[in-house]
Formats: C-alpha cells, structure tokens, sequence
C-alpha cells in the first residue's frame, strides 16, 4: 500500500498546527522538526499518534531544518507542509488515488496557492498561482533541500506534474507575526525584502476566497487577533500618501477617544513626523505613480471609513476603489480651489471623475474649495466646509492682535480656528457619514477594478490612427477609458481556457495581457481583436497577431474550425446583434472548441434598487456601463448561445462580498432600498449577488453531441458492449468529463464491472462533490460491493 508522509518544521506555531494536522487526514506519518518552541506547539503534536517529532535547534536555515525533516521520512511520497497551512478538502481527498494513479515517469507535482487576506472569506488573486517549487514528490536518493531562505528541493529527475488543487495559506491573516516575519527576512543576505513594508504591502488584489478552496469540517476556523472594534470607537484610516503633516494631524488627534485613529503615509514622506501622537504606518510607493501607496487594499480591509485628501491625488483613487470592493465609508479633505485643476490630461480626468463619484462626503477647506467641487458636478449636500485649525498650544496668539485682526473682516470673537474646534467639526462629519444608511457604498463591487498602471508612452502617431474602414458602423470605440481598463490580467477568465487550446482568437482583446499569459503557457497563437486604435497598436508586442476593428463588421481572414477556442470577456453587452456575431464566430470554431465569455448580470441587486427607485443611471464602468447597448440575465444568456447553436458546458460566478455575509441559515427573503423579495432559494438568491458570469460554450453539434448520438443509438440496440467501447475510446481524451464518466459508470455496472464503475464515481466525486446522481448511484454499489468482500 502507498505510504504518504508529510514533512514539516515549527516554532511556536500553536495558533496553527492544529489546522495543519486535521487537514493531513490521508498521511501515514507527519515529521515534525521544531527549532526549539516554548508555547504549546510540541504538546499539541503530541496528541496526534502520526508525528514523529524532531527537535533540532534553530540555527537561521530553512534548509537546513526542512532536510532533517525529509531524512527521516520513510514514506513513498513526502508532501511538505508549512505550520500556517491547510490542504483543501478537495486536495485532501483526492491526493491518495491521485498519487496511486501516476505513471511512473512523474516523480513530483505542484500545487496552487491560496493565500487568505483579510480573513477567511478573501483570498489574495495576485498570487493565486502554481507553485513553482514542488510541494511533493517520490522519496528516492540524493533529493534534498538546499538554500538559506527562499530554499527548493534538488535532485528530483523526471516529470513534474501540475496538480490543480488549493493549499491553503493563513499566515497573511496575522499581520502582527507576518510584519516580524518581514523584519526578519529583511535581515537576511538575498531574501529580496529590504524592509517589514516591503513583504507585508504588497499588491494582493483581494476577491472572495474560490469555492475550491475550502477546508474540511475536521479543521478548526482561524482564531484572528487583529484590532477589534470597541463600542463606539470606529476604525478611522487616515490616508495621505506622502503628504502626512503634523500640522495637519493636530486637528485628529482630539478625535482619538471617539474613534480607533490611523494614519498612512510612504516610506518616501515629505513632512517630518516627529511627535505624532497617533499611530502611523509607512507604506512602500511606486516611484513610477507619484502618491501610488503599494498595498493599500491589504492595509485598510478592517478599516470602516477612509479619510482621504484630494480628488486629483492617486491615494485617493485607490481609496475609492477600496470603497467599491469592500463597502467601507469615504470621506475627501478637499484642498484645490481651482475647478478641473489638472485635468487636461484624460488620465486625471478619468481618476477625478472616479473619486467624486465615490466619495461619500467631502470636507472643503475654504469656499473656493467647495465651489470647485460643486462646478466639478459634486452635489453641494456632499461637501462640508471647514477651515482647518492650528494647536494653540503651539500657537499662542496676542489677544488684542488677534481681536483687531478679526474685526477687518468681521470674523465673530467666539470662531477660534483651533484644532479642538475643527477636531469636534470633522468628527460629527465622520460620525454622520459612518452613521448614514442611506449613503452605503452602492456601486456595484467589480473584482477586477485595479487602480490605474503608469503611465505609457504613447507616440503622437498613435492617436493618428485610423479608425475601422469607410462605410461601416462600427460599435462605439471605447477612447475615455481609464487605461487600466486594457490592461487587466482576467485570471478567471484564463482559468476557463481549455488547458489544450492551441489556437485562441480574443476578441475584444485590450493590450493582449490575456493573450499574453496564454502564449506563455504554451498556446501556439493568440490572435486579438481591438476596437481602439491605440490600443489595437500596443496589443501587437504581446499577440501573435492583433486586427483592428469591429468584430460585427470585421471580415475574418481565417477558415472555418481554426480556433481552438474563442474568448469573449466583457464583449457581447457592447454589441448591436449579439446573436449574428455569436453565430459569425461559431463558425470558425473548431467542432472540439470552446467559446469563453464573461457577462455583466443586470438582475444584480443594486440595479433593481436603483430601478425601485426610478433611477438608470449610467456608469464608466461595470454593469451599467454607459457604452453597453446590450444587458443579460442568465436566462437571457443561456436563451441567447442556445439560439446561436451553442451549449453551456460549465458557468461560474463573480459575486459580490455582501453575498458572503449572508447567514448560512438564509431565510429566502431579500431587501435592498425599497424593494423585498420573499420565497427565493439559495440559487435565487445568489443570482441577486453576482456581478458577472463567466461560461464556457460548446457547439451543440459538436463531437460531444454525435457521441452521446451513437451511444444512445447502441443502447438502444441492446450492443451495451460497443457503447461502452465508444465511451472509453472519449474518456481517453478527455478523463474527467463527468457526463460520460457517469455513464461509463452505469454501463459498467449493467455489465457486471462494480469496481469500474465505482471507480468512475470515485473520479467525478473528487471533482465534483456535490453531484448528487453520482452519490445516489455510489451509494447504491457500495453496499454490492460489500456483500461480494
């Protein structure tokens, strides 16, 4: 029988270890070396008859400590496993007949990463990853661990197999341990980390933590010690980027017994801090984003309202993208007196526009300040002004100059303008705000809004380009964009690509980062379709070959069946006939390919409140989007690929976080604004949550279809051998296609071959654990099984 171990070193791991063992269910022996823990962490591995304890001093090696640990494992495969992780249930349950089932030329595999930020229902998508350091492999001579820090395994020879399964990571949750952990690594010689900031903010990209991802019920939920809220004391972010004065401070610190304070800056700050009586953290900045703070979205995530400062600054930017994701409060301080101050580049424009529109409440400093503001579109009940003040402490005026100063402009004897007055001013804004349920953050949450990249360099012929040929209609180029916009990873949607796809045609294709990573992971050619000029241009230095155009009007110069598979991410709402551009696509489809799409869902909640409420209003982005001509319920998606002659072969979710905060024990009724909805299962109730929809089609003539034809026609005929045949001669080609697993597994059974068939249902259970026909029917042959041992 195959004996698995499981390696792993410690210290002073008792918050942890406990996970980590109760995900190791398939493990014959788990070694254990610990560099010398003095809390409970030795005990706790006690308790568990599988470990096999090593003590060997900490010497400042990981190496070193990880290859006492491998020389003592006895086992067929070694799994390494650090103190701050967990196997997912799906890895957990899957990893012995995984493991069993390797040809003998794999000697090792890697997984993916799934790192928790924030706390156990986010994950950061940045690093949702293969590994590149195997995390298994066969024990045989001469493997062994080298390396200081950043340490690998050497000596493995043979193929290193791609397991598509989660570990689970918890050590970003504990920031307080994961900032010592930064500390020490910046101490060591070639870590890469010069400082505690460096590793700790970092772009994580936060999003809901993937189903896949899950633990299993034996493993205990993380205990968080992050700052918690105290009675009436909200988390108040004070952001500023390098601007953080102590001038500016002193009208905060007043507020400090009201509400839990903290300031942000950059490492690169202009003003000294010194005597600060709040708490500041200095973030990393990137030198090419002057103001651009590098993990913001990790270091505000448990803060309630963000205090940002100027709707032109970068900071602030982020800060509203924050505000989209994660439902926090946004209050602007907002200085600039001169109307559309800086906006002749479209850049700014774009980012002012963003942050207006999402800032809750702006403090003006002076009138001219809020005048600008309200010429800019900012509605005048959103804008507060208030001077800021001075610490008469510090300060302490001559009485009668001060008097005879005021009388010139008939400023009033009881307006002092110190720090205490504005502090108690500034805080009934922010309790309001904090307070005000009619202003929630309201915008629907996309998961891939992204602060925008540097700027480019752009070449004045660029903007010469010309547009689609004379005499046609193209859709509306998208020139007002934030260049982000082109410049998205879409890493759900790269998710979807059918791994063998060698032929990809991208529609809509921005810049070509999809593309991009596509050829990187082994594509033959990624073609791309571009409406904008500009951007079409930028798209050639990453694509095989980029057309510029209108995909509805554009001729195709390729032939029928040449693509593998047809990507459509954020493409079908901006067209005037969907239905004839799906069929026009179709048609250079490959009979084995796929069409990858992702779709905005207008039977999102937010978009009903709206509607209850009379309003549609159009946005820059997201679902209601002001240049998409088309909107899509999933009814309405599936009744649209059906009439183009395409099947759905697998749907997924973007949800927003609201829908996680529902309670496992949903009622089934739902009210947003003014609108109820009573009766709704979990499914329709989800529906309400989620923002967009990502499928996968296949043609409904296809390969798949005949097949399920020709079987149907020899089970009808009685020749159960010839449709069996026919099956296995599919699933040789396609192994983990759970339809025609489950009806292998049916045949087999009626042929008399029970452990075929359960094995079959073992197959889709891993993948697929929720499917209930293949639990009734392993249910059904388990007991048969039983009764022939």
């Amino acid at each position: 029988m195959l004996k698995i171990s499981v390696s792993m070193i410690v210290l002073n791991e008792e918050r942890n270890i406990g996970r980590a063992l109760a995900s190791c269910s398939f493990a014959d022996e788990i070694v254990v070396v610990d560099g010398g823990s003095t809390d409970r962490t030795m005990d706790i591995l006690g308790q568990d008859p599988r470990v096999v304890p090593v003590r060997r001093q900490w010497g400042g090696h990981f190496g070193e400590q990880r290859q006492a640990s491998l020389a003592r494992c006895t086992g067929d495969w070694v799994i390494r496993l650090d103190a701050d992780e967990a196997f997912s249930d799906e890895l957990e349950r899957g990893i012995r007949p995984l493991l069993e089932g390797f040809p003998s030329d794999v000697s090792a595999g890697t997984i993916r990463q799934c790192n928790l930020v924030g706390s156990e229902s986010f994950y950061s998508k940045t690093f949702d990853v293969q590994e590149t350091v195997p995390r298994l492999w066969r024990i045989r001579p001469g493997i062994r661990w080298e390396g200081n820090v950043h340490e690998r395994p050497v000596g493995i020879e043979g193929k290193v197999a791609s397991i598509d399964a989660y570990v689970v990571h918890y050590g970003f949750l504990d920031r307080n341990r994961y900032g010592e952990k930064g500390s020490f690594y910046s101490q060591i010689p070639g870590s890469g980390f010069r400082s505690r900031e460096e590793l700790l903010f970092r772009e994580y990209d936060i999003q809901p933590r993937p189903a896949r991802s899950a633990v299993g019920k034996r493993v205990p939920p993380y205990a968080s010690e992050e700052r918690r809220r105290e009675p009436g004391r909200p988390r108040i972010a004070i952001v500023r980027g390098p601007n953080l004065s102590l001038l500016e401070m002193r009208n905060y610190e007043p507020l400090t017994g009201e509400f839990d304070l903290t300031a942000y800056t950059t490492a690169t700050k202009i003003f000294d801090m010194g005597g600060a009586t709040l708490p500041v953290v200095k973030m990393p900045s990137d030198p090419s984003r002057p103001g651009y703070m590098e993990g913001l979205e990790f270091a505000l995530f448990h803060e309630d309202l963000i205090y940002s400062a100027d709707s032109a600054s970068m900071f602030s930017y982020q800060a509203s993208v924050i505000k989209e994701k994660f439902g926090k409060k946004l209050v602007c301080l907002q200085w600039e007196s001169i109307p559309f101050a800086h906006e002749e580049s479209n850049e700014m424009r774009e980012l002012k526009a963003a942050v207006r529109k999402r800032t809750d409440h702006f403090i003006a400093t002076t009138e001219r300040a809020r005048e600008a503001l309200v010429l800019e579109g900012v509605d005048p009940e959103r804008i507060t002004v208030i001077p800021m003040g001075i610490d008469t402490d510090w300060f302490r005026p001559d009485d009668t100059l001060r008097d005879s100063c005021r009388q010139g402009p008939g400023i009033s004897p009881d307006g002092r303008f110190d720090s205490g007055t504005v502090a108690k001013r500034v805080g009934e804004v922010l309790a309001k705000v904090l307070e005000d349920p009619a202003r929630p953050a309201d915008s629907p949450r996309r998961p891939d809004v992204s602060p925008p990249p540097p700027p480019s360099n752009r070449c004045a012929a660029e903007d010469a380009l010309p547009g689609p040929g004379a005499g046609t209609s193209p859709t509306p180029v998208v020139q007002n964009k934030d260049p982000g916009y082109f410049q998205k990873e879409r890493r759900e949607v790269e998710a979807m690509v059918p791994p063998g796809a060698s032929r990809i045609l991208d529609v809509g294709c921005g810049e070509g980062i999809l593309g991009r990573t596509l050829l990187e992971k082994g594509a033959a050619e990624v073609v791309g379709i571009e409406t904008n000029p500009a951007v079409a241009l930028r798209a050639q230095a990453n694509l095989s070959r980029v057309l510029q155009g209108d995909v509805e009007s554009l001729a195709l110069p390729f032939e029928e069946g040449y693509f593998d598979c047809i990507v459509l991410a954020d493409v079908l709402e901006h067209l005037r006939d969907p239905l004839s551009a799906l069929v026009k696509l179709k048609r250079h489809l490959s009979d084995s390919g796929a069409i990858v799409a992702s779709i905005p869902n207008v039977r999102f909640f937010d978009v009903i409140r709206k509607l209850a409420e009379g309003r549609w209003e159009y946005e820059e982005f997201g679902i209601l989007d002001k240049t998409h001509l088309r909107f899509f319920t999933k009814k309405e998606i599936e009744v649209l690929f059906s009439q183009a002659g395409l099947e759905l072969t697998g749907i997924s979710e973007n949800l927003s976080p609201l829908y996680y905060k529902l309670p496992p024990a949903h009622s089934g009724d739902v009210s947003f604004g003014r609108v109820t909805l009573h009766g709704l299962t979990r499914e329709e109730t989800k529906d309400l949550f989620v923002i967009q929809y990502l499928i996968v089609a296949r043609k409904a003539d296809s390969e798949a279809r005949g097949r399920d034809r020709r079987v149907s026609a020899a089970l009808e005929s009685g020749d159960l051998e010839s449709a069996r045949s026919m099956l296995e001669e599919f699933l040789e080609e396609h192994p983990l296609d759970a339809d025609a697993l489950l009806r292998h597994s049916d045949l087999c059974s009626r042929l008399g071959s029970r452990e075929e068939a359960l094995a079959d249902l073992d197959k889709i259970l891993l993948f697929h654990p929720e499917r209930k026909d293949a639990l009734v029917r392993k249910a059904a042959l388990a007991p048969a099984r039983l009764a022939q041992g």
